[in-house]
């Protein structure tokens, strides 16, 4: 009866909502906002965020291929992604190369051949204190480091290896394990399945 009453009103009753609703709405939006994210990759982020949470309730069961795996598959795309990671990169590989070569590092003459010598996208080679080392490079813009190619892990699983970035923003600067656990808070690692490997 309703309908038939309130035809226009009734069509439209999913936009009658409380101020309460209306202000919980609009932080959403708010936090959503001033965080850069895009309409578009909102759902991307929810499953994300789901896949990491059972991944996280299942981290005992898992071993360290399978959290690999399932890691390599939780990302965020937009169509412009790839494009403005590569320019980054690319800025990125630059500074990090001007500024360990102001330093007691030994690297290629030139940025061209520094980039000719790498050992994958962003893998390089170089020569600290004598002994040969990887650099691995990766942007930290956005104030994050995401580790996207097997070769960084592969470096990064050496014990000759350094992870360097620069933030878009003039710093350039060595990333340490001391780095790492400070920031993310992590105060324990299980060594089960590195000993069993």
């Amino acid at each position: 009866m309703s309908e038939k009453l309130f035809d226009q009103l009734y069509n439209k009753r999913n936009l009658l909502s409380t101020p309460e609703e209306n202000i919980r709405r609009f932080k959403i939006a708010e936090k959503i906002e001033s965080n850069n994210i895009k309409y578009e990759e909102l759902d991307d982020i929810i499953t994300n965020h789901n896949k990491i949470a059972e991944l996280i309730g299942n981290l005992n069961d898992l071993s360290y291929e399978e959290i690999k795996e399932k890691l390599n598959h939780i990302t965020i795309s937009s169509p412009y992604g790839r494009e403005n990671f590569n320019s980054m990169l690319e800025i990125t590989i630059e500074k990090v190369y001007d500024y360990l070569n102001d330093t007691d590092y030994q690297l290629a003459h030139s940025l061209e051949e520094w980039k000719f010598q790498k050992y994958s996208d962003t893998v390089f080679p170089g020569i600290k204190n004598g002994n040969e080392i990887r650099i691995i490079v990766r942007p930290s813009n956005q104030d994050k480091i995401i580790f996207f190619y097997d070769e960084e892990l592969e470096a990064l699983d050496d014990t000759n290896y350094e992870l360097w970035t620069y933030n878009g923003q003039g710093i350039t600067r060595m990333i340490t394990l001391g780095d790492i656990l400070k920031t993310t808070g992590i105060t324990m690692i299980p060594l089960r399945n590195i000993y069993n490997d």
